[in-house]
This record gives C-alpha cells, sequence and structure tokens, in this order.
C-alpha cells in the first residue's frame, strides 16, 4: 500500500511535471512565434527605413542639383546684368566726355565770339568817335564855307 501511495504519488507528481512542460513548451512556442513576428516586423521596419533613407536622400540630391541649377541661373543672370551695367556705364561716361569737350569747345567758341564782338564794338566805337569829330569838323567848317 505504501508502494502504491508512493507510486500514485510519483505517477501524479510525473503527471504535474508533464503538464509544467506542457505547458512551458506552449508558452515558448507562443514565445518562439512572438519573436518570429517582431523579427518579421523589424525586417520590415528596417526596408522601410532603408526606403526611406534612400528617398530623402534621393530628395537631398534633388534639392541640391535644383538649388545649384538656380544658383547657376541666378549667377548668371547677375553676370549679365553687371556686363550691361557696365556698358552702360562705359556708355555714359564716352557720353559724358563727349559732352564736356562740346561744352569746353562751345565756351572756347563763344569766348572766341566775346572777343570779336567786343573788339568789333571797340572798333565801331572808334569809327564812330572818328565820324563824329569829322562830322563836327564839317559842320564848323560849313559856316564858313556859306558865308557871304
Amino acid at each position: 500500500e505504501a508502494l502504491s501511495k508512493r507510486q500514485a504519488e510519483f505517477e501524479s507528481a510525473v503527471k504535474a511535471k508533464n503538464a509544467r512542460i506542457r505547458e512551458l513548451e506552449a508558452r515558448r512556442a507562443e514565445a518562439e512565434s512572438r519573436l518570429e513576428d517582431e523579427v518579421a516586423k523589424r525586417g520590415a521596419l528596417e526596408a522601410q527605413r532603408e526606403a526611406l533613407a534612400s528617398e530623402a536622400e534621393d530628395a537631398r540630391r534633388s534639392t541640391a542639383a535644383a538649388e545649384a541649377k538656380a544658383d547657376a541661373e541666378a549667377r548668371a543672370r547677375l553676370e549679365a546684368a553687371l556686363r550691361d551695367a557696365r556698358e552702360t556705364e562705359r556708355a555714359l561716361r564716352e557720353e559724358t566726355e563727349g559732352l564736356r569737350e562740346a561744352a569746353t569747345r562751345a565756351a572756347e567758341a563763344s569766348a572766341r565770339r566775346e572777343e570779336r564782338a567786343a573788339e568789333e564794338m571797340k572798333d565801331l566805337e572808334t569809327r564812330w568817335q572818328e565820324s563824329e569829330a569829322r562830322h563836327q569838323a564839317l559842320a564848323e567848317r560849313l559856316p564858313e564855307s556859306t558865308r557871304p
């Protein structure tokens, strides 16, 4: 009877141990399943991260290329505007120099005309005074020549 009791206890312990083993194996299978799911999710997330990183790099490259193109276009426009401004400045300087030279020539011509006019006025005044003097002399002689 003691043996039978002991055997029953042993069988009961074996059953409990077997039940515990089945429970642990089920938990282990569940854990392995969750692990596989997590590994699959991690792989998917890693692939998504790589795809996003690739997209970000492509966007960075295209942005850099667009900025470089815009910079080059702006630089070309500014250089063209600078060339135009320099050409306009050169033309204005030439025109200014031409106008200064023309003004100088006009001033010199005006000064010469003024000198000639002053000389002519002086000459005319001298001739007028001489004419007045002759007229006066004639006027004084006229009464002598018309005297009886």
